[in-house]
């Protein structure tokens, strides 16, 4: 699956989210330092948040169209990830 998503017009919000207690702490990170990372189980959310939250993504777990990895890609020059619109600094 290649996933490498600039400039979301949208909130990718699916029917029935429920707001993370963590949502409001994430926004304020963002303001204060462009970006943040989500640690967790698996299937908690953190996709979801993220998505919602941003206004670009760059799967770093995905492959490329090149055929390698994204998070490879990313390593050999971080400006391809970083190519997207930023984060929102107010909500």
């Amino acid at each position: 699956m290649y996933w490498y998503v600039h400039d979301i017009n949208m909130s990718l919000k699916p029917d029935g989210y429920m707001p993370r207690l963590i949502e409001k702490e994430i926004e304020e990170s963002l303001r204060a330092f462009g970006a943040v990372s989500i640690n967790g189980p698996k299937w908690c959310g953190k996709t979801w948040i993220g998505l919602n939250i941003s206004n670009s993504a760059y799967m770093m777990g995905d492959t490329n169209e090149y055929g390698t990895s994204n998070k490879d890609l990313a390593e050999t020059n971080i400006n391809i990830a970083l190519r997207g619109a930023a984060p929102p600094s107010h909500r």
